[in-house]
């Protein structure tokens, strides 16, 4: 088996200064994601052991993240300020669901995003809050989905809306996926006169359970689960974490981790060439190649060690791997497992290719 990935090289003609000019710009493009680091603010609900999760994997993604001196009853605007910061992450459920936000809390936020160029985060109770309770009436701009009068506990399974799987909020998220332990609101996405938001997920009692919505010259991003709701670790599922962090990055235009452009399996002779292209990757470790004989079949890993990552934030790159353990007149799928520096890993595909009766 061989693999091998394609470099970008600069060919430097002129020596002295200018050499020394190029050093430097290639340093830049491949220089960690922390250089893309942002400023997050959490005001929570309550500071238990899932918001202390939330906040390490988005500072485990390169960014800073600071929680607000008091929980979200008592927001005003100013405990912090706003400024400085790109992106708020809103928890209204444990504690905060049966109280109002002061209003220049609710003011600040909606400044924040609509003339700051912020990006806005938050979960339930804000439908609920907004369509039943009478409270958050100054944030309609920032809650996105309308509360259908019922909620439930437990399980809760989450699928790309099939018109929207390539949208980097749903980068490095599986679909579907479970959430073992949760709450969550029967909701279904608010008809805004002006920028309509667009579903980007459904759970499995069909309703809209992630949105993302332009606003003046900011961004939001809704979800229909219940962050910290009755002590539930939803903040601390994986895939919830990578939807927070990919919600900031796609909010403030940065790069998703891996933005995979294609990916494909070709037979050629006694073997089937495995090709894919990224276009940019942040904190990946590196990939897997699965194989199986059908469509849904099992899949199994082919690859003995993980290919390491070679592209960069900045910089994507091409890798080839050549399956030699194949048999003619065999119909074969592919899956590939990328692996994020934390652990996380997600497949794409399948690809399918053919073998011929005889192999040349």
């Amino acid at each position: 088996m061989a693999m091998s990935t394609r470099l970008c090289f600069w060919q430097v003609r002129i020596v002295g200064v200018i050499l020394a000019v190029v050093m430097v710009v290639g340093a830049i493009l491949l220089c960690p994601s922390s250089s893309f680091a942002q400023k997050v603010l959490i005001i929570w609900d309550v500071n238990n052991t899932s918001t202390q999760s939330l906040k390490s994997a988005l500072q485990s993604s390169g960014m800073t993240v600071e929680l607000t001196t008091q929980d979200s009853r008592f927001y005003d605007g100013s405990n912090p300020s706003l400024t400085g910061f790109q992106a708020v992450i809103h928890l209204n459920g444990e504690n905060t669901w049966d109280t109002d936000m002061p209003v220049a809390g609710q003011q600040a936020l909606v400044n924040f995003v609509q003339t700051s160029s912020g990006v806005f985060l938050s979960s339930e109770w804000n439908a609920w809050a907004y369509g039943t309770a009478n409270r958050l009436q100054s944030m309609r701009d920032l809650i996105l989905f309308d509360y259908r009068g019922s909620w439930g506990q437990g399980a809760l399974t989450l699928s790309d809306v099939p018109e929207q799987a390539s949208h980097p909020v749903l980068v490095n998220v599986p679909s579907p996926f479970t959430i073992s332990s949760t709450s969550w609101s029967n909701t279904g996405v608010h008809s805004f006169a002006v920028s309509p938001a667009t579903v980007l997920m459904r759970d499995n009692y069909g309703n809209d359970a992630v949105a993302v919505r332009d606003f003046g010259n900011g961004r939001v991003v809704g979800f229909n689960n219940a962050g910290n709701y009755g002590s539930r670790p939803t903040l601390q599922d994986a895939n919830i974490q990578q939807l927070y962090i990919n919600g900031i990055r796609w909010g403030l235009g940065l790069p998703t981790l891996v933005e995979l452009t294609s990916f494909a399996a070709t037979a050629q002779g006694g073997s089937v060439l495995v090709e894919w292209e990224t276009a940019s990757e942040i904190d990946n470790a590196g990939f897997h190649v699965w194989r199986a004989e059908r469509k849904k079949g099992k899949y199994e890993r082919i690859t003995k060690e993980l290919i390491p990552a070679q592209g960069s934030p900045m910089m994507g790159s091409v890798y080839l791997y050549d399956d030699i353990d194949v048999l003619p007149d065999r119909k074969y799928f592919y899956k590939l497992e990328d692996i994020g520096a934390n652990g996380v890993s997600t497949f794409h595909g399948p690809v399918k290719t053919r073998m011929r009766k005889t192999p040349y």
